[in-house]
């Protein structure tokens, strides 16, 4: 049977924390990347290639795959780059023209593909087919003056009237991926960057010993070590959920353990809060003669109790229960709470005196004033006995054994 390790619940449940972590930011960027981000959505994910699709099939504003082997020439250009034109058919197989903008960035790639597109069609060699440009992009529709300059090319060029015709509809913009994320509104791109790095982060921290340098700390104080805090929680006195007691400690399995020493526990008690919607949270607090205060989380009010009582068995002294008296012992009269707590124990073992014994009679001195009337009630719990009195000998006659009983 595997011993218990309190240590390797503690690293188990920091991981899990990084892990669920590092999820939860990464659901969060896939969802703004849809709902926030539509324009990288769509590149990211994008999954039809452009040159294999019919081009009676393209649609505008789509995102599409692209990995360029064949280009005729270019026809045009601006100032950002180069308008091509590419082989591509439609769905009767018949070759169609795709216009293809490219950024100046693959003017010098453009280039060599141009000189490979003739290479194969004059040797049908494959293996001459080693260049190639791969970048996403989107369709658009054509401009009136991109197809005036086409047809200017193959008017220059000499082709028959019947080439024009083969210019699709729509044209290849290609985007690099850099481009479409500075299109994108800049504080939802902040966001996101943001949360892919904490995931990142937290996958990479997850092995980390960081966690444990302040229960390290508090170890030290009392001339522990780690090995030391593992054998004394082998075998726990009690387990509720992910609070642990020993004989003389209280520990939380979590990512930042709590931790605290039942011997400096001067009052305790089960809690019950309730949220507005009716949802109760239930919780076993301490407070420390160090003024400090621990709650632990429990799942009902008996695992609360059940965790107070532990506790009080092992520091039988301290205060137990929500009550005025320990509230107001604790925060007004903290003083007189310690030396409660902790010196008890010594006035117990002290030899009793014994308690003074109440005089059988009433002394018959009378003092010089004594008011008219005296208090129907007595005592709490006797019986009420109404007394008048008119003179100073009706005060003398109440010494009488009967009356001396009931004082």
């Amino acid at each position: 049977m595997n011993r218990f390790s309190i240590v390797k619940k503690i690293r188990k449940e920091n991981r899990l924390i990084h892990i669920f972590g590092a999820l939860a930011c990464l659901v969060i960027v896939l969802l703004f990347i849809f709902a926030l981000l539509p324009k990288t959505h769509k590149y990211l994910f994008a999954t039809k290639n452009v040159f294999s699709t019919s081009c009676d099939s393209y649609k505008e504003d789509q995102y599409y795959r692209a990995k360029t082997l064949f280009l005729y020439d270019y026809f045009a250009e601006n100032s950002d780059g180069r308008f091509y034109f590419a082989p591509v058919e439609n769905d009767d197989g018949e070759e169609r023209y795709l216009f293809v903008y490219m950024p100046n960035k693959y003017e010098d790639k453009a280039i060599d593909i141009i000189e490979q597109t003739y290479e194969y069609i004059e040797t049908g060699d494959e293996d001459v087919l080693t260049e190639s440009i791969s970048c996403n992009g989107y369709m658009t529709s054509v401009d009136p003056k991109t197809t005036k300059f086409f047809n200017e090319y193959l008017d220059y060029a000499g082709a028959p009237q019947s080439e024009k015709k083969k210019a699709c509809d729509t044209m290849f913009v290609m985007v690099p991926m850099k481009d479409v994320l500075l299109g994108e509104t800049i504080l939802w791109l902040i966001l996101e960057v943001f949360l892919l790095g904490a995931a990142i982060y937290l996958l990479a921290t997850m092995f980390s010993k960081k966690h444990l340098k302040k229960l390290n700390a508090k170890l030290a104080a009392e001339n522990m070590t780690l090995e030391d805090f593992d054998n004394e929680f082998a075998s726990p006195v009690l387990n509720v959920g992910n609070v642990y007691v020993s004989d003389k400690h209280i520990v939380t399995a979590s990512a930042n353990p709590s931790f605290v020493k039942i011997e400096d526990i001067v009052w305790m008690y089960p809690n019950t809060s309730y949220s507005s919607n009716g949802a109760a949270t239930h919780t076993a607090d301490f407070y420390t003669k160090d003024r400090l205060f621990f709650r632990f989380n429990t799942k009902s009010k008996e695992q609360s109790e059940l965790l107070c009582r532990a506790v009080k068995e092992k520091q039988p002294n301290a205060l137990s229960g929500y009550v005025i008296e320990n509230k107001d012992m604790y925060f007004n009269r903290f003083n007189e709470l310690i030396d409660q707590v902790y010196n008890r124990t010594q006035e117990a073992a002290a030899p009793e005196t014994a308690p003074e014994t109440v005089p059988e009679t009433i002394p018959n001195e009378i003092p010089n004033e004594v008011p008219n009337e005296i208090p129907n009630t007595v005592s709490q719990g006797l019986p009420q006995i109404p007394l008048q009195l008119s003179s100073l000998d009706d005060v003398n006659d109440l010494n009488t054994p009967n009356n001396n009983e009931l004082q």
